[in-house]
């Protein structure tokens, strides 16, 4: 039988900001957390560029957390010219949020009101294992479980990956070898990454699996972050 996971405990800031005393940070920028999607995730794994004439496309995630990369994603993949036919969307979150604090994150970003009130009214019970959720050509499957257990259940065709976990100083286990070598495994050639993070030992992993890896300028304050690719 699946077991009913505990949802996380966030802490809000006065400026109505979601905090994870956890793992000792915020679930996206201060300063911009929706800009800062589009910019490390969205245009660090150029999609709007490799959605064209494209009739599937996947995009794995680390890290769940409020949904916001789906939500960005989802509002490119309704409002582009030349979408994919299909958009397969797969994510994991270990410490998933209950959906009355995901409505309040939300309410940060009016302009993605209406996917964020699809996604609430289709946000599956805290239950461990894979919810499959259809949002017309979206398909989101979103396994609620941990990263070592959550990622053999991905799909080996992924051509874009959202490494989006807490920074490997707060939270280790999401940049272990062994997930890294399972983000190779599930790869389509010329898979993309971005992360927000340029750790030596994320850029290290990474390489060590196959994937080219650069430093580009990161987000606002946050002075670099990594892309790359694999197998190219």
């Amino acid at each position: 039988m699946a077991s009913t996971l505990t949802p996380a405990t966030l802490v809000w800031d006065e400026e109505g900001q979601p905090f994870c005393p956890e793992f000792g940070d915020y679930y996206f920028s201060k300063h911009g957390g929706l800009d800062e999607s589009r910019y490390v995730f969205l245009e660090g794994n150029a999609l709007l560029e490799r959605w064209a004439n494209q009739e599937r496309f996947v995009i794995g995630e680390w890290g769940f957390g409020t949904g916001l990369n789906l939500l960005a994603v989802w509002e490119l993949f309704s409002t582009c010219e030349a979408p994919p036919k299909e958009l397969l969307f797969v994510s994991f979150e270990g410490s998933p949020l209950c959906k009355e604090d995901m409505a309040q994150a939300h309410a940060l970003w009016p302009s993605l009101a209406p996917y964020a009130a699809w996604l609430q009214e289709a946000y599956p019970p805290l239950v461990q294992g894979a919810h499959e959720l259809r949002f017309g050509s979206l398909h989101v499957r979103l396994i609620f479980d941990h990263a070592r257990r959550a990622l053999p259940l991905f799909p080996t065709n992924v051509d874009a990956w959202f490494l989006d976990g807490f920074a490997p100083s707060k939270n280790a286990e999401m940049w272990e070898e062994s997930l890294f070598k399972h983000l190779a495994t599930c790869s389509n050639q010329g898979a993309t990454f971005a992360t927000f993070t340029a750790a030596s030992k994320v850029r290290k992993g990474l390489e060590a699996v196959g994937f080219k890896v650069r430093k580009i300028s990161g987000f606002g304050k946050k002075r670099e972050m990594s892309v790359g690719e694999w197998g190219c």
